[in-house]
């Protein structure tokens, strides 16, 4: 089972407050503001493509890589994850060995 999910930072909603705390308490405190929101977009698309797998909920606190490619809290399950400052993606599947990259054209 697969999913590839790609989200706009143009049509994105939703964001809560809950969420942007979330990711403060992640990145480091020095983390350019632009590259927090790409980090956000980026976990909610893996959200999206992972609860689409799963076919359950995934909250965004539990969405810790532990390497480039797996889930802590999602063992069976695995991710790559590419973003600008504009759009992310996620391609969650239940096999190894694959990986995405997003690339401007312009």
């Amino acid at each position: 089972m697969e999913s590839t999910v790609f989200l706009s930072q143009n049509k994105l909603t939703g964001i809560t407050p809950e969420m942007v705390h979330w990711v403060e308490s992640i990145l480091p405190q020095e983390t350019h503001p632009e590259r927090a929101q790409s980090f956000l977009l980026s976990r909610l698309a893996l959200k999206q493509a992972l609860e689409s797998v799963m076919g359950q909920a995934a909250p965004l606190e539990k969405l810790i890589l532990t390497n480039h490619h797996q889930l802590r809290f999602y063992p069976d399950y695995f991710v790559s994850l590419t973003h600008t400052k504009e759009a992310a993606m996620a391609w969650v599947r239940t096999t190894r060995g694959h990986g995405i990259d997003l690339e401007r054209v312009d």
